[in-house]
């Protein structure tokens, strides 16, 4: 199982400590209620129904310890860290990959390059994004940027994480950085023996393709599929963050709030004001406020901890009857 490497990415995942109890423990469990039950029956005068009721249980606590024997010594890792490793396994042998994008994997991945140009501007540095995967006996991983000599010898990591929206944006400002997010750095860091990793949470204006599709959504929820101009504005504006860029959109797709005859009308005039105030409204995000990073150290010792869990899970693997092809090469994705 030499063969199967971990995404960096999945480090957390084949981390992760068990909740559940192991066989081991069951099985500690199952001799240590024997024990405790053989005593109290020593201690007990015979013909007592209570001491029937115990032997009863005794021989219960006996035979469940004898069927958890033979697998108390089996390797166990977590149900996360199972889930994990067959899925890697599935992409390495079978390259069948689960299909996991949903609208805010899709903003990160359609804006990435323009998260690059917002940290660029922010560090007043130029990033590049780069293209180079690096693996060893152990892992895979292609980190988005990195700082030094050379991508086998750097001296920072950085990853660009395009938040959804300006809530979600706030939202991890007060939050610790997940388990995921940090051992996805430990592994990028491992790889290129850098010394700090950094995540940047970048708020990008979304791409117009998503704003149309938030519209389209929407429409489904007025009749006759016709969204008040108002409402459509409102849409817009949480997700662009420039005026620049807003009120070029409104311009390009009609939004921006123009009288019309219909707005001769008590109800039109109502919606026309209502759209005027929507888009009056906008304020405007500090380009110096749509950045958020938070930066770490390598840590010797979680490594060490995953090189054990990956060796585990892959001898979990064996033991489960899943085996590598002769013509299965190193996981590509990320």
């Amino acid at each position: 199982m030499s063969k199967l490497l971990v995404r960096a990415s999945s480090l957390a995942a084949v981390n992760s400590e068990p909740r559940e109890k192991s066989p081991l423990q069951h099985y500690n469990e199952a001799v240590e209620m024997a024990k405790a039950l053989e005593a109290e029956i020593a201690g007990m005068r015979d013909g007592l129904k209570s001491k029937e009721t115990k032997k009863l249980k005794l021989a219960q606590a006996v035979e469940k310890a004898k069927a958890l024997e033979s697998e108390k010594d089996g390797i166990f890792i977590s149900k996360t860290a199972q889930k994990k490793i067959k899925e890697i396994f599935v992409n390495t042998e079978y390259r069948r990959y689960r299909e996991t994008e949903n609208k805010y994997v899709k903003k990160g991945r359609i804006g990435e390059e323009d998260g690059i140009t917002m940290l660029s501007l922010f560090d007043r540095r130029m990033y590049r994004k780069n293209d180079i995967r690096l693996s060893n006996e152990y892992i895979t991983g292609e980190c988005d940027i990195y700082l030094g000599e050379s991508i086998e010898n750097a001296e920072e990591t950085v990853d660009i994480k395009c938040s959804w929206d300006v809530f979600t944006f706030f939202d991890v400002k007060d939050d610790e950085l997940n388990d995921d997010y940090f051992g996805q750095g430990q592994g990028y860091m491992w790889l290129t023996k850098a010394k700090k990793h950094t995540v940047a949470y970048v708020l990008i204006n979304t791409p117009k393709e998503q704003i149309n599709a938030e519209l389209y959504k929407e429409s489904f929820k007025w009749r006759k599929s016709e969204i008040p101009l108002w409402r459509q504005l409102q849409i817009v504006s949480n997700m662009i963050y420039d005026e620049e860029t807003f009120k070029l959109y409104c311009e390009e797709n009609n939004l921006s709030p123009v009288r019309s005859r219909e707005d001769d009308t008590e109800e039109g005039e109502l919606l026309y004001k209502q759209a005027l105030a929507v888009y009056l409204d906008f304020v405007e995000i500090p380009f110096n406020k749509r950045v958020h990073k938070i930066s770490f150290d390598f840590d010797e010792e979680y490594i060490e901890k995953s090189k054990v869990n990956i060796e585990k899970a892959r001898k979990w693997l064996l033991s489960k009857g899943y085996t590598l092809s002769n013509k299965a090469e190193e996981s590509s994705d990320v």
